[in-house]
């Protein structure tokens, strides 16, 4: 059956559908109607209307050459008044200085965003987060911070936003968007708010003088360049199988996985240390000449390193010193995961493996370290993505495997499908 569009509704039933929006008990659990594509067997079911519209690979595209799809245009030709939202509602800017506006986003994201398969867990943003994640660059993005809004109540019912970044592509640098936290909520989905979100943030990028973004997501849409999975590493084994995150094997106790997955014995790492003030130059060019040996890489300036790495609560990061000298970096971010049905924990601390360079140390012993360190942090589990050369870590240290996955795109360029090895791009 073909998906209901807002603009072919009638004033009476877009009426009916913002009051389900105002009567829905924002504390009660989501559970999705309809299933999306995960997979490109999956995908090829779908008809995929609005994407075959956008300057996107299909599905089936052979793709052997690195360029841009549509020529870049010049900004006069952006037209300047953004997409018609249907009647009862409206766009809505952002700001990110307002404790009203970030609180707003927290709610609607903490509520409808990310959740695992199971419906069990769900990713909890907190607006320090928020903020870091959308001003770590200096960039001006204000303008690509916005959501939908229910006109009459201001009700939040959808959300995008965007941050201008600089990514190497087939050694071609690209100032570009990143796209991130595109949300909508539950009773709009599959009925053209997305659409109406993406063509606005398309709008207001190339407004800008960028043609290009890279994006990720759990669905299958047309073309991703790489499907990447996610490993986790226990720590506080006893908790996460009392919230459900790991599960004993059917001849399993729990004495047995507390041993099996017990870091008493790990050891940190000779020159292994909490990044300093002083390590930045070094440390930004260790990580800055790493990155180039892979295909699609995001690049940074000292600046943009340093909000990132040094002095902030939701990262922390590492150096290998050898012989006074700066040899490799490590980092991990934190976020907590809210437990749906809780019973003895509302939450799940969480570390992700960050950008991690291994010149003259062995991820395997990298590994050891940051999972004590993690451990220092109180955190329960240490996650990780298999790009870069993260599947080492993954392979040596008893990741165990996830239910999620994550397909990267790039919008508005083609890109021949690769590895998540050839990877070198975090999405939070």
């Amino acid at each position: 059956m073909d998906n209901i569009n807002l603009k072919d509704l009638s004033s009476k039933q877009i009426k009916n559908m913002l009051d389900m929006v105002e009567n829905m008990d924002i504390k009660k659990k989501y559970n999705p109607i309809t299933t999306p594509a995960h997979t490109l067997e999956e995908a090829l079911q779908r008809k995929h209307k609005f994407w075959k519209t956008q300057p996107v690979p299909h599905l089936t595209e052979d793709i052997n050459n690195s360029e841009a799809i549509e020529k870049d245009k010049s900004i006069s030709e952006i037209k300047d008044t953004p997409y018609a939202l249907p009647n009862g509602f409206e766009w809505s800017a952002l700001d990110l200085n307002s404790q009203n506006d970030t609180n707003d986003m927290i709610d609607f994201l903490n509520m409808y965003y990310v959740e695992d398969s199971d419906n069990t867990f769900r990713l909890n943003y907190t607006p320090e987060f928020l903020i870091w994640s959308l001003t770590y660059t200096s960039s001006k993005n204000d303008d690509l911070i916005f959501c939908a809004r229910v006109s009459e109540t201001k009700k939040m019912v959808g959300l995008i936003t965007g941050v201008i970044i600089d990514m190497c592509i087939k050694e071609k640098e690209i100032k570009m968007a990143d796209i991130d936290y595109l949300c909508i909520h539950p009773k709009l989905r599959n009925k053209g708010m997305a659409s109406l979100l993406i063509k606005e943030v398309t709008r207001r990028v190339n407004k800008k003088g960028y043609f290009q973004a890279i994006y990720g997501g759990t669905r299958y849409l047309p073309k991703p360049i790489c499907t990447a999975k996610y490993y986790h590493r226990p720590i506080d084994v006893k908790k996460l199988i009392e919230t459900g995150f790991l599960s004993l094997p059917n001849d399993g106790t729990l004495d047995g996985a507390l041993k099996f997955f017990s870091i008493e014995s790990m050891r940190l790492t000779n020159g292994f240390r909490p990044l300093e003030e002083k390590d930045i130059d070094s440390a930004f060019q260790v990580l800055a000449d790493f990155l180039t040996k892979y295909d699609c890489y995001q690049v940074f300036n000292k600046d943009t390193f340093t909000r990132i790495f040094y002095n902030n609560p939701h990262v922390t990061a590492f150096v290998i010193e050898k012989e006074g000298e700066i040899v490799d970096f490590a980092s991990y971010y934190k976020q907590n995961s809210k437990v749906l049905k809780p019973d003895k924990y509302e939450y799940i601390s969480e570390g992700y493996l960050y950008y991690t360079t291994n010149n003259f140390t062995t991820l395997y012993s990298l590994g050891k370290s940051l999972l004590l360190m993690a451990q220092m942090e109180n955190l329960d589990v240490f996650n990780v993505i298999d790009i870069m050369d993260n599947i080492e870590m993954i392979d040596s240290l008893r990741f165990t495997h996830g239910t999620g996955i994550l397909h990267y795109y790039l919008f508005n360029w083609k890109f021949p499908e690769t590895t998540p090895s050839r990877l070198a791009k975090y999405i939070l």
